[in-house]
């Protein structure tokens, strides 16, 4: 398995490849997917993608935790988190 993450360059730069744009067009238009899914998440809290996936955005309850090094209680304050859960159609392309 490759052990190399994939960054928005490496995307704007695949798209440069096959579809010709100029490499600022492709950052811009993968900088303006990345944006839109971020407004989607904040307005209505959940953005699908057909045949990727579905993220949603989770409120998490503030809790209590634990450093694992001390063993010292602290609070986890209340926050909001992204949850992404894949479609069919994706988990079946892995799992070819």
């Amino acid at each position: 398995m490759n052990e190399k993450t994939i960054t928005r360059n490496d995307i704007a730069l695949e798209i440069h490849k096959q579809i010709g744009l100029s490499t600022n067009e492709a950052d811009k238009i993968v900088s303006q997917f990345f944006s839109s899914v971020i407004d989607g998440l904040n307005d209505t809290g959940s953005v699908k993608l057909t045949n990727f996936g579905t993220l949603t955005v989770l409120n998490k309850k503030e809790r209590i935790g634990r450093n694992p090094r001390t063993k010292e209680k602290a609070i986890i304050s209340a926050r909001k988190v992204a949850s992404f859960r894949a479609s069919d159609t994706l988990k079946n392309l892995i799992n070819k």
